[in-house]
């Protein structure tokens, strides 16, 4: 769906969405549920992304770890495309009017063996434009596998559903990796590659690095190739970010250019609850 396309997280737009193969956090629900079952305390955050021409994006994303049962996360999610200009079939102008899109997430992760996990995710979405509503509902399915300790193997199938409005859900095909290098001290590096293939779409390479310092401070930097040419000029497909943990709270902030299109940023705003 489109508003699940736009990511969940600061942290995850800082880090080139490129999550699919890490999914250690609530954000996981987005880029491969099986990462769920990771969870190790309950969260709650709320994601606010100033996008591109004026459109905005609230996300409230919650996750749950569940003993034996693995994890679950929810999420709902609205943006608003702003005004757009209405013309009627011989290109009068007829005014403008709002389009905005209102969703829910919620997914489950499920230990299956030893360092391997599956994972189910259901999508809706209410689209309204003008005086009509659509909807549509979509299906992702993920698989996470930790063979050693501080290396992941992640694959997600996304995008199984409903038509929206005669178009069929964009699917997307990815595999990606992640590994965690300690440097001591509460200090380690997380490197991140995804393959991202969109059959009859957008395919891409999506990479992100993220650095956390004593814990509690985080720097992050991400990138996206596009392998085909989107016709979009000036700075787009890098990424960057940064986060400070205090106590049981963490704030995260994202840039991300798209070159003549403009930019867009987010914030997030995340409490952990006690164990």
């Amino acid at each position: 769906t489109p508003l699940s396309a736009l990511g969940a997280s600061a942290r995850a737009d800082a880090l080139g969405y490129a999550l699919v193969g890490l999914a250690d956090d609530p954000s996981a629900l987005f880029f491969n549920s099986a990462g769920l079952s990771q969870l190790k305390s309950a969260s709650l955050s709320i994601n606010h992304n100033s996008y591109l021409a004026g459109s905005f994006e609230e996300t409230l994303l919650f996750g749950m770890p569940a003993g034996s049962l693995g994890g679950f996360a929810g999420a709902l999610q609205y943006v608003s495309w702003g005004g757009l200009d209405s013309r009627d079939v011989n290109g009068v102008p007829q005014g403008t009017f709002t389009d905005g899109d209102v969703a829910f997430s919620v997914g489950w992760g499920v230990p299956l063996a030893q360092g391997f996990s599956l994972g189910l995710a259901l999508h809706g979405v209410e689209q309204k434009i003008i005086d009509s509503l659509y909807n549509q509902f979509s299906g992702d399915l993920g698989i996470l596998f930790v063979p050693l300790s501080g290396f992941r193997l992640g694959f997600s199938y996304t995008g199984l559903g409903t038509d929206l409005s005669g178009f069929n859900p964009a699917q997307d095909l990815r595999l990606g990796l992640s590994a965690v290098l300690n440097l001591g001290k509460g200090t380690d590096l997380k490197p991140l590659l995804v393959g991202d293939w969109e059959p009859n779409g957008a395919s891409r390479l999506q990479a992100g690095l993220e650095g956390t310092i004593e814990r509690d401070y985080f720097l992050r930097v991400g990138f996206q190739a596009a392998l085909t040419d989107n016709q979009i000029g000036g700075l787009t497909g890098l990424t960057a970010g940064a986060g400070v943990r205090v106590g049981l709270f963490q704030l995260d902030y994202a840039f991300m250019p798209y070159g003549d299109l403009g930019t867009s940023h987010r914030v997030s705003v995340g409490y952990e609850f006690p164990n």
